[in-house]
């Protein structure tokens, strides 16, 4: 089914949901049913509304190449170090969880093993656009 035809499906649905609240006032287990079913209704119209969105970003160029990743410390000392070096780690996990390949090319390593500066390149097949990340 495609998005346009889901939207007005749910549309028209909301539209039957309302209708039946407004008229179910007496049998109170049939409202509350109504009510339910309003609120997954309204869920995922508006999940559909954001991948529509999602869908309307143009593609990057540059989506499909490689890229170069370079963390540096900064100011801060040891703790800059130890932060940066996390955050290696945490982009390590994810291109491992997404089938890329992370390529370590440079690293400067702190006095307790934290990052002064590290660079890596990330590749693979699979691609992500800029909102992804």
């Amino acid at each position: 089914m495609t998005w346009l035809k889901k939207s007005e499906t749910i549309n028209k649905e909301l539209a039957e949901t309302e209708t039946l609240i407004s008229s179910a006032a007496d049998d109170e287990e049939l409202r509350a049913l109504a009510v339910e079913d309003l609120t997954r209704l309204t869920n995922e119209k508006a999940a559909l509304e954001q991948k529509v969105k999602e869908l309307m970003v143009p593609r990057d160029v540059l989506d499909s190449r490689d890229i170069i990743l370079e963390i540096r410390a900064g100011a801060g000392g040891e703790e800059a170090a130890l932060f940066a070096s996390e955050l290696f780690r945490a982009y390590t996990r994810y291109a491992e969880l997404h089938g890329l390949k992370m390529h370590t090319l440079s690293t400067s390593f702190s006095e307790q093993n934290g990052f002064k500066e590290v660079i890596a390149e990330l590749t693979g097949k699979k691609r992500l656009r800029h909102h992804e990340i």
